[in-house]
């Protein structure tokens, strides 16, 4: 018996689209008038009507994996571990090996932290095919031209791809510019995997804030800004990392912005890296000069300011730090398509010296620098 309904939508249709359902059975037959309206391609006959899209994960107990253990990926993968069985995927077998003994050369994590926790450390890719969540925080260094060098994060693309389970959710926190986690690492996953974001996994960004080797903010102390693919992804990612964050999250409207977010916050922390150096070698000519006789650092410290200075303004003795921020090279990155020339943000990379750092400087190999 054939049985015709019409379908509801949101927009407002033309009068003479004939839009309808025929039920036969369980299989929905589709028109080609309802096809245009969806904007898909014109169709000769009939066609079977789009899969649902899968559910999403239960965010208080998904099981977590997290791509590269460096000082931002170990924390999160402890922390996740709290509440159900972490994988945490590096491709150094050595670190793996260190992670599995207790050892930790980024100073994050202790070997009782290591050795209490519910965390498999492994550099097989397979494993990652076990997790409803798969967080990545890969290095985005820059090249020998000072240019953006993706090559990490399409790795990690393509290996998630290749391995992960249909209803996971990928999420990346690595400093990228804006565009780089749809435009670019989502057709590598989608192509790698066979499957559709939205409908067959979903795509999310949470900018890492770590402060590495800082014992009074740890990972659970920072503000966090979450962004989905969707508004449903969003508020999925509020409640998974509302796991591990005790400061609270700020869901952006959208994954663009919390990448640009985490560009300008880079940058700023750039220009104000700049401005206090050159303020202190101003303090150590005066000083050496006995025209002011003010200290190196006190002058950042105790000067009047109308409104309360960010933190970067105060910075704490000489602690021969490495650890300069690239994020004016990929603010670059997204002026140059625009044809947008910048002189400020490079200028304030290159006042940078290597030995005046206002964060804690980390037992790390991954590139940061000046220009």
């Amino acid at each position: 018996m054939l049985l015709t309904t019409f379908i509801k939508a949101d927009f407002a249709l033309p009068p003479d689209a004939a839009v309808q359902t025929t039920i036969l059975g369980e299989e929905k037959i589709v028109t080609n008038a309802v096809a245009n309206l969806l904007n898909a391609q014109p169709l000769n006959g009939p066609r079977l009507i789009a899969r649902e899209p899968v559910a999403l994960p239960i965010a208080h107990t998904a099981h977590v994996a997290v791509i590269g253990l460096g000082y931002v990926g170990l924390p999160l993968v402890l922390g996740f571990s709290k509440g159900s069985r972490a994988i945490g995927f590096d491709i150094s077998a050595s670190k793996i090996n260190e992670l599995k003994q207790g050892i930790d050369l980024t100073g994050e994590a202790n070997a009782e932290d290591l050795r209490g926790c519910d965390v498999e450390f492994t550099t097989s890719q397979t494993d990652l095919s076990a997790a409803d969540v798969i967080i990545v925080c890969v290095p985005t260094p820059v090249d020998s031209h000072n240019k953006p060098d993706y090559s990490p994060l399409l790795a990690a693309s393509k290996s998630i791809g290749a391995h992960m389970k249909r209803g996971a959710v990928v999420v990346f926190e690595s400093t990228v510019d804006p565009g780089t986690t749809e435009d670019r690492c989502l057709p590598v996953i989608e192509a790698h995997s066979g499957m559709k974001e939205g409908i067959d996994f979903y795509l999310g960004y949470s900018p890492e804030r770590i402060n590495p080797a800082d014992p009074t903010r740890r990972l659970p102390d920072i503000k966090k800004i979450v962004a989905g693919s969707s508004p449903l992804v969003t508020s999925f990612l509020e409640q998974l990392y509302g796991r591990v964050i005790k400061a609270g999250l700020f869901p952006a409207v959208s994954i663009k912005v919390a990448e640009a977010a985490k560009i300008l916050e880079n940058t700023q922390r750039d220009v104000n890296i700049a401005l206090i150096n050159e303020v202190a070698e101003v303090a150590e000519v005066a000083e050496r000069a006995r025209e002011k006789g003010v200290g190196n650092w006190r002058i950042s410290s105790d000067a009047p300011f109308r409104t309360p200075p960010p933190a970067c303004y105060r910075p704490p003795p000489l602690q021969n730090g490495t650890f300069i921020t690239i994020g004016q090279v990929w603010l670059a990155a997204i002026a140059s398509p625009l044809t947008l020339t910048f002189w400020l943000t490079p200028a304030a990379a290159m006042v940078c010296p290597w030995s005046l750092w206002p964060r804690h400087a980390p037992s790390t190999s991954r590139q940061r620098r000046s220009w």
